[in-house]
């Protein structure tokens, strides 16, 4: 039933609140999970906009699977900012591919590294990857420099999966911040659901937690198994447990 009590935020609104919050925090790893086609992108875009009006001298590498998507989304970026000034310090990049030269970034996002199921289940691909991100991004970084990843899970072992057990998190004290934003709520929601509660989804109204619901119950009818644990609750499954119900 509609009910205006309902505030949970929607991942936009998250995504951009979080991504603002960390371009602060010098050194911050910030890892961010959540299914497709739930706004992300277009959290990542605001927060970018909000950085770069913030502190015009920022200067933010933004990297997604495709150099087109990236010069994309930068354009849309420029668009919100209020000088030309701000419309320098943003630079655009493909994942895998090398990033722009000096001088090195304060903040890299990378916003969905990987463009589909395919490429996230190649081990060729995974290693291009990783090699990317530790030879080429690590590389790219200006001293204190704040790194988000924003993107779907899609693997147990892509980019942040390697990034969760290979860097590990900050409960297991690694650097990396790591907030999922399942179709269902766990316990200690980032967003302040309760468990079980589902994810506002951006075509639906915000107001309506029943659509939410009906419209994450026919993705989970449609998906296979293991693509609903991996993108759908952001736990891919590993080896071990992808035979498990």
């Amino acid at each position: 039933m509609p009910t205006s009590a309902i505030t949970t935020p929607t991942v936009a609104e998250f995504v951009a609140t979080q991504l603002h919050a960390a371009a602060s925090e010098p050194g911050h790893r910030l890892l961010i999970l959540a299914p497709p086609h739930t706004g992300k992108t277009h959290g990542v875009r605001h927060a970018l906009a909000r950085i770069l009006t913030d502190h015009p001298t920022q200067r933010i590498t933004y990297a997604t699977y495709d150099q087109r998507a990236a010069v994309y989304h930068e354009q849309m970026v420029r668009s919100m900012l209020p000088t030309r000034r701000t419309r320098t310090a943003l630079r655009p990049a493909a994942t895998n591919q090398l990033l722009p030269n000096d001088p090195p970034a304060n903040l890299v996002v990378i916003d969905d590294p990987v463009r589909d199921r395919d490429q996230a289940h190649s081990a060729i691909d995974r290693d291009v990857t990783w090699s990317w991100w530790t030879n080429i991004v690590t590389g790219h970084l200006a001293e204190h420099a704040t790194v988000a990843v924003v993107m779907t899970p899609r693997h147990h072992d892509d980019l942040a999966g390697r990034l969760i057990t290979r860097e590990r998190t900050t409960l297991h004290g690694g650097p990396w911040n790591v907030l999922r934003l399942p179709a269902y709520a766990d316990h200690n929601d980032p967003l302040g659901r309760p468990p079980g509660a589902p994810l506002p989804h951006p075509s639906l109204p915000t107001d309506r937690p029943d659509a939410w619901a009906a419209y994450w119950d026919r993705a989970r009818t449609r998906a296979r198994t293991d693509d609903w644990h991996a993108q759908y609750t952001c736990q891919p499954p590993t080896p071990d447990t992808k035979d498990t119900p």
